[in-house]
């Protein structure tokens, strides 16, 4: 819970890779101890040091992931572009600055919000029906900031949505 609570895209998406390992299967004992971590009174903060908390953390992962819809398409819009100019440039160009650009032109979008990861990993924390999980993403009874993630899905899911009928 700490790496998911880190602002590092590094430890975050190591994080989501380690709990989604240990909540393979419906794993009843993992979600319990990962859902008795978060009901403390004291919130769990980034392994890096980060001050957020993990409910906010996860907030601002799937507000981070409406942004990037818009970044994301524009990005594969021009992705052709950027290819085809590096093939026009090509005979003017050393070998080695060809294949960096070649490479960097190539290359997929960069995320930081890790959107289908950060919802796997909440499906993984809910599977099988765990309903006090469920309504912990929503309402977190007895802290003075509440983050309803479930709002943040919908939320997510309404400008994804948007975005597909443009």
């Amino acid at each position: 819970l700490k790496m998911t609570a880190a602002a590092s895209d590094d430890f975050y998406h190591a994080g989501l890779r380690l709990s989604m390992a240990l909540l393979a299967g419906g794993n009843a004992h993992v979600q319990q101890a990962f859902y008795e971590e978060l009901i403390k009174p004291v919130k769990v903060k980034g392994h890096d040091g980060g001050k957020s908390g993990w409910q906010v953390m996860i907030k601002q992962r799937l507000r981070q992931g409406v942004k990037e819809i818009a970044e994301r398409r524009l990005f594969n819009e021009t992705q052709g572009e950027r290819i085809a100019q590096v093939d026009e440039d090509a005979d003017e160009m050393t070998a080695g600055t060809e294949s960096v650009l070649r490479l960097e032109a190539n290359r997929g979008f960069q995320t930081s919000a890790f959107v289908a990861e950060t919802l796997e990993m909440l499906r993984l924390l809910c599977e099988g029906h765990h309903q006090s999980m469920q309504e912990y993403l929503r309402e977190q009874p007895g802290q003075v900031y509440n983050v309803n993630l479930l709002g943040e899905l919908g939320e997510l899911l309404i400008h994804l949505s948007a975005a597909l009928d443009k």
